[in-house]
């Protein structure tokens, strides 16, 4: 990800910028920081709305709620206060709290979660302003916190190094998830509540399973504290922001780093996305909060997935061609081992007459009855001057002492040898490890196929 996706520079606080939210509609943004200010801002122009004054301490959290009316924020100062984000006057929810850290609002709007200095997590009314109840159980402070997309579960991560799962109704405790090795500074849900991403002082993001607790991934590639973890509205994208100045941008499923930004000058605090995913936010120590074109930043990553497929293509067909020219110039000869009372059932003829088909083997050698040769002089004869062996693996051949003669001497002297089985139990166990192909006797064109490839590939 580069620069030159960067729209737009947001600048006006005093002091490093802690937090920043975005309304449902992708209209507003809001930022909170070390200046105890919180200002409100226009997301396409720039603009600065307004600023909020009245909390005395650093403001560590914001939040819109769905209607976009109001803004929740949490500060140091041990208060929670709402805002009319039209008039900037404010009320403060009435209930003790230490110093807050992290708040997030239910999806319905109905209430608040909020996570603070003296370890609790408070479900808050947000209409009356007041505690609903607590939920204890770590042992350090809480960094963040957040409600499920169903809102049937609170997830809490803290400084304990923990992360914990809690039933929303009831206030207890489901579950603790443990492999962080450093306070845990940020938790998101994704969009389909199925898991749970975590950023830790540790340098690593984790994803869990929701519902099991289980340790899914861990991506490492930052250089210092993963300050905040987001996902796109997608579920395709993470990103994360460090206190090594960058934002990292992550594949969900393979954890690959597909994009990278160096543009901040100081800690990157807070990263999130819009609702519609056209754009990433990030806000930093070096007192600015900047907006960048994610959606131009998917087109260019097709654009490159796109051409890393072709040039993939374009790389096979380079080796094959290679291979063919190769295997032209040395005339490949294919033996084949099998008990001669599979002939019929297992069609010997008809594949070896398919395999000659083709350009690059010029001959598949193999013993039948009517030979005037024995079976082991047939062998001494051809075995050495062949490329490679194909072993026919049935319960006859594991009996066969001329087969297992044929593919030991075959072993010695390093011929390559592919099993070709129906059932993987008829392989000679010594040689069960050797990749061999299943052959389908009913898609037997696409069993011969397979197996030309797979020739290829091992002389």
């Amino acid at each position: 990800m580069q620069d030159n996706l960067l729209i737009r520079t947001f600048m006006g606080h005093e002091d490093e910028i802690l937090t920043l939210d975005i309304s449902d509609d992708n209209s507003l943004l809001v930022s909170g920081s070390k200046d105890s200010t919180i200002k409100l801002w226009n997301l396409f122009t720039g603009n600065l709305i307004q600023t909020f004054t009245g909390h005395k301490d650093e403001i560590h959290s914001v939040k819109f709620t769905p209607d976009r009316k109001n803004i929740i924020s949490g500060s140091i100062d041990k208060t929670i206060k709402i805002w009319d984000a039209s008039t900037g006057t404010s009320n403060n929810f009435k209930g003790k709290t230490g110093p807050v850290y992290s708040i997030d609002v239910s999806h319905i709007g109905d209430s608040i979660i909020s996570g603070s200095f003296n370890k609790k997590i408070t479900l808050w009314d947000i209409n009356a302003k007041k505690p609903i109840r607590s939920f204890e159980g770590h042992d350090l402070r809480i960094q963040s916190v957040s409600f499920s997309p169903d809102n049937k579960y609170i997830i809490s991560g803290s400084s304990d190094r923990t992360i914990k799962i809690w039933d929303l109704t009831s206030g207890n405790l489901i579950r603790t998830l443990e492999g962080h090795k450093n306070p845990v500074w940020s938790i998101i849900i994704t969009p389909d509540g199925k898991n749970i991403i975590s950023g830790s002082i540790d340098k690593t993001i984790k994803i869990w399973d929701l519902p099991t607790g289980k340790l899914i991934k861990s991506f490492e590639g930052h250089n210092s504290e993963v300050w905040s973890v987001a996902i796109s509205p997608d579920g395709k994208y993470i990103a994360s922001g460090s206190a090594d100045k960058t934002i990292k941008i992550w594949d969900f499923s393979t954890g690959e780093i597909v994009g990278n930004i160096n543009n901040h000058q100081g800690d990157v605090w807070k990263v999130i996305f819009s609702s519609d995913g056209n754009f990433l936010l990030s806000c930093s120590s070096d007192k600015t909060i900047k907006l960048w074109d994610f959606k131009e930043f998917k087109n260019q990553s097709n654009l490159i997935k796109a051409q890393k497929k072709e040039d993939e293509r374009i790389e096979r067909e380079r080796k094959l061609f290679e291979r063919k020219e190769k295997y032209q110039r040395e005339n490949l000869l294919i033996f084949i081992s099998y008990a001669t009372i599979d002939a019929k059932s297992y069609q010997i003829s008809r594949i070896a007459e398919e395999l000659t088909a083709f350009e690059e083997i010029d001959d598949v050698l193999y013993w039948q009855e009517d030979m005037h040769d024995n079976i082991i002089k047939y062998m001494n004869d051809n075995l050495d001057k062949s490329n490679l062996m194909l072993l026919f693996c049935s319960p006859n051949s594991l009996d066969s002492i001329p087969v297992e003669k044929e593919w030991t001497a075959a072993d010695a002297i390093g011929k390559p040898i592919i099993p070709i089985f129906t059932n993987v139990d008829h392989i000679p166990p010594l040689l069960r490890s050797r990749l061999g192909i299943k052959f389908d006797y009913d898609n037997f064109r696409k069993s011969i196929l397979e197996l030309y490839e797979l020739i290829l590939k091992k002389s």
